[in-house]
């Protein structure tokens, strides 16, 4: 089996581009929304890539934190079953971190700086801030002390697109935006059925109900951040305020039939509502300035 083929077997399992370039571009996009220098299309290009191929290697550094884990937990998954090693993995995003370091040349000082610093906070990451044991049985607390490296690589595309450390009132509600979002997928993806659930999961540790009253109380700290900024775009309007909370909405309405059902099903069907609640309520941010 050659390499490309274990590496379309991996993405396909472990980081899922049909979802990724879905959420990638729609961060994109509200970024140039929000940007006080509105970006060429080439530099909206290279933000994409850069940030899919961070978002890569921060899922190669999570298979090797969590290998001794997985391995006992879920044997089905492509480094534990033989299909790619993590020699292989460190390979591709090695060439994928090269990319991005002359992405930000390109750029200029300021991205070269935050490029720096995600490759910095990823190793420290990677070794789980050398607090491991402290860690295993706080997994709120964990991805919060995380988040910095999704917020370097937020700020990697403001830098990109307005060569400056600069982040004004307007981007720093979308960067709120984007990590809430983030958050929630990321609890809402370990919240499982008991059927199938796991000790590593957000249901095992919080217990479904509770994770799941988390993550609405977070959709509505997220509909307050995405009011604030369409108010200081000047888009509060009746549609942009109609279309949020219906997908808020639905949202909720999706988890409290999980909460209710607990079922595989439930279970997917609230990930997938996570994903398109990250994806419209970054598209209502652009296109309410179109």
């Amino acid at each position: 089996m050659n390499l490309l083929t274990k590496l379309h077997i991996f993405q396909k399992e472990r980081f899922p581009l049909r979802i990724l370039l879905f959420t990638t571009a729609s961060s994109i996009l509200s970024s140039a929304a929000v940007s006080p220098s509105k970006p060429s299309i080439l530099l909206m290009i290279l933000a994409f890539v850069s940030t899919l191929l961070f978002l890569y290697h921060i899922r190669v550094i999570d298979e090797s934190r969590d290998l001794e884990m997985d391995s006992s937990l879920h044997p089905e998954r492509p480094v534990q079953r033989g299909i790619v090693s993590l020699k292989e993995l460190f390979f591709t995003t090695i060439v994928g971190l090269a990319i991005c370091i002359l992405i930000s040349i390109y750029a200029g000082f300021p991205a070269m700086v935050i490029t720096l610093a995600v490759l910095v906070f990823t190793t420290f990451a990677w070794r789980d801030f050398f607090a491991k044991k402290f860690f295993s049985t706080r997994p709120v607390l964990y991805h919060i002390i995380n988040s910095p490296q999704m917020i370097l690589v937020q700020w990697n595309i403001y830098a990109i697109y307005t060569e400056s450390f600069q982040i004004t009132w307007l981007m720093l509600l979308q960067l709120l935006l984007v990590y809430n979002s983030i958050f929630i997928i990321e609890v809402v993806r370990k919240i499982k059925a008991p059927v199938i659930d796991t000790p590593d999961s957000y249901s095992a540790s919080m217990g479904t109900n509770k994770s799941i009253y988390f993550s609405i109380a977070m959709v509505f700290s997220g509909f307050a951040i995405f009011s604030l900024l369409l108010s200081g775009l000047g888009a509060f309007e009746g549609v942009n305020i109609f279309l949020g909370v219906m997908v808020s909405l639905s949202f909720i309405g999706i988890m409290l039939l999980h909460s209710r059902i607990k079922s595989v099903f439930t279970e997917q069907l609230m990930v997938v509502a996570a994903v398109i609640y990250y994806v419209a309520m970054n598209l209502i941010i652009y296109l309410s300035t179109l």
